[in-house]
């Protein structure tokens, strides 16, 4: 399979019939997190796996052909030994996107990890007020949008979700133009995923996606009209097994799965199973590769 990933952008251009791997993993190096979002969708803890058995993981999935990590957590800042996985994953010729909530970083800690990541992805949750609200962080905003800034001077290329829900829907044009505003090179919406925290207020908090699209087009018209640098994207999280990820104890996972528990479907363990098996055999495989076609 040839794919051609334009890191600036994080976006990616493959033929889907040519597709015979997973195409991107999300490998959580940690479920702890200094944060406590109202909608995390991983808040069950698992121990971090030592460095030893990461390098295991990341070997079986280079030896099958994966090109492209999304190194997440919980938040991997908490990790010691994060510079030695990030250049472990880099000596494998695998691209790496580092997904952070942006709050552990400062300036020298960006130029240590800037040689060994492709790009960088924050969490923005709104404007400051509903941001720290749902972080219940008073300062997670200005931490997040310093360190945008010094990503952004170190040349490094920065993309940025945010999860929509009936709090910050009305902020979304003006999360778009702070994130135009700062040099981001792409933004993401996504959806509210039912899993974890987020299944304690879904019924309440989320947005219907035909909702969240409309507020989207208008972001577009806009984007267009005044010739915005910024890649957009809308993400609907009702589509099962659009994510792939590996959890810190080697247990691979389509999310979300809606008929499972925690809505994550567990496919086989990444240590143990024969990975090229578990691709052939995963039942949302048409969602995923739709999802990296549009990405």
């Amino acid at each position: 399979m040839v794919i051609k990933y334009n890191t600036k952008r994080d976006s990616y251009n493959f033929s889907k019939n040519s597709a015979n791997f997973f195409i991107n993993i999300g490998l959580q190096v940690t479920r702890r997190c200094n944060l406590k979002c109202i909608y995390c969708c991983e808040p069950k803890q698992i121990a971090d796996s030592n460095f030893n058995t990461i390098k295991k993981i990341v070997d079986k999935l280079a030896e099958n052909g994966l090109k492209k990590i999304c190194v997440t957590g919980g938040e991997p800042l908490l990790r010691k030994d994060l510079l030695d996985i990030l250049k472990y994953i880099k000596s494998k010729q695998i691209y790496i996107t580092l997904s952070t909530n942006g709050s552990l970083l400062d300036k020298n800690k960006l130029e240590k990890i800037e040689p060994h990541i492709n790009n960088i992805r924050f969490s923005i949750r709104g404007l400051e007020k509903n941001h720290n609200e749902i972080t219940k962080s008073p300062y997670n905003f200005n931490e997040t949008i310093k360190n945008i800034q010094s990503a952004v001077e170190l040349k490094i290329p920065v993309s940025v979700v945010a999860t929509i829900i009936l709090k910050n829907h009305k902020e979304m044009l003006d999360m778009a133009v702070l994130c135009e505003k700062n040099k981001v090179e792409k933004l993401y919406f996504f959806s509210l995923i039912s899993r974890g925290r987020g299944t304690k207020i879904f019924k309440e908090e989320s947005v219907n996606f035909k909702k969240s699209l409309k507020e989207y087009e208008k972001i577009l018209e806009i984007s267009k009209k005044e010739k915005w640098n910024m890649e957009t994207n809308i993400i609907d999280w009702s589509i099962e097994g659009q994510c792939v990820l590996v959890f810190p104890n080697g247990e691979i996972a389509g999310v979300p799965s809606f008929s499972d528990k925690d809505n994550a479907k567990i496919i086989g363990n990444v240590l143990t199973d024969d990975i090229a098996e578990l691709w052939r055999e995963y039942q949302f495989k048409e969602n995923y590769i739709n999802y990296y076609v549009n990405h």
